[in-house]
């Protein structure tokens, strides 16, 4: 039998981001245009969550909102927030009920999309960006393996920041229209919004 050879971890320290020449400091100007897309793009995303919040409300047998809403938001994450959502309106809107069957297909568009647009908004909020020294050049630092920041490499970084704002927001107001029509028994429910493409 013949030894494995176990290799020796390295004493060298990885190059600091100076030795890279990347620049550390994320108050630089070049860095202003990507800090307020990604603050509106998440200011978004979090307005998308109260509307599905007041739908989760609407779908739950309305009323006074103090159960459905501290129910909403004694949970803190944003995938089990619209787990329950579905799981409400699955339970109160009754499928056999042409109005109704055609209420939670719009919920499940909803929900669907909502989840479709999530990876997007976990890259605007994880991946790193950086950039050079010597340019004014920000780009996602996708070179040491993070894996959302290879999902934006190579794209429009502020165009996706700006779908992803522009989405949750078509889709918060669309999330606001239906509930105001489920509410109300003979409101006519209202069209899709047109989404952005990628």
């Amino acid at each position: 039998m013949s030894a494995v050879r176990v290799a020796k971890p390295s004493k060298r320290r990885p190059p600091t981001r100076k030795q890279l020449g990347l620049e550390p400091r994320y108050t630089a100007r070049k860095f202003r245009p990507y800090a307020l897309a990604i603050g509106e793009a998440m200011l978004s995303w979090n307005d998308l969550h109260e509307e599905l919040g007041m739908l989760f409300w609407t779908v739950s047998g309305g009323g006074f909102g103090n159960l459905p809403l501290g129910i909403w938001h004694s949970i803190t994450n944003d995938r089990a927030k619209r787990n329950i959502l579905m799981a409400a309106a699955r339970a109160s809107l009754n499928q056999s009920v042409e109005r109704e069957k055609k209420a939670f297909e719009e919920v499940k568009w909803i929900f669907d999309k909502v989840g479709e647009l999530a990876g997007d908004r976990n890259a605007a909020t994880h991946a790193p960006l950086s950039s050079t020294l010597t340019t004014s050049d920000v780009f996602p630092q996708a070179g040491f393996g993070n894996r959302l920041a290879q999902k934006l490499d190579g794209r429009d970084v502020l165009a996706e920041y700006r779908r992803l704002r522009d989405t949750a927001i078509l889709l918060r107001d669309y999330c606001g229209r239906l509930g105001d029509a489920i509410a109300r028994a003979r409101a006519t429910l209202p069209a899709r919004p047109k989404l952005p493409a990628r």
